[in-house]
């Protein structure tokens, strides 16, 4: 098995907001002795956002008559919120 670790969050939802407290457990599991020296948890927050929309794109065709035909636009953005390391445990404290 080695070592395996889960992180058990007090809240089930996997949005968070502002100003908002995250809590849990980190819960380690091993198969034998471990010399842990250091944990640093590194949480990272961020926004994917992918969408399409369907647009009317007006053309003018050879003759001078005008043509309307939809067109598909793809959307996609992504924002980190939040980055930032926590040392859990530090051997320099």
């Amino acid at each position: 098995m080695g070592l395996n670790f889960r992180i058990l969050l007090e809240s089930t939802t996997k949005e968070y907001f502002p100003g908002e407290f995250i809590s849990g457990q980190i819960v380690i599991l091993n198969d034998a002795s471990v010399d842990i020296t250091a944990l640093q948890l590194i949480i990272t927050g961020e926004c994917e956002v992918h969408f399409s929309e369907l647009k009317n794109h007006l053309e003018r065709s050879s003759d001078g008559q005008v043509i309307c035909r939809k067109r598909m636009i793809n959307r996609n953005a992504k924002e980190v919120y939040l980055q930032s390391v926590v040392n859990i445990l530090d051997p320099a404290v």
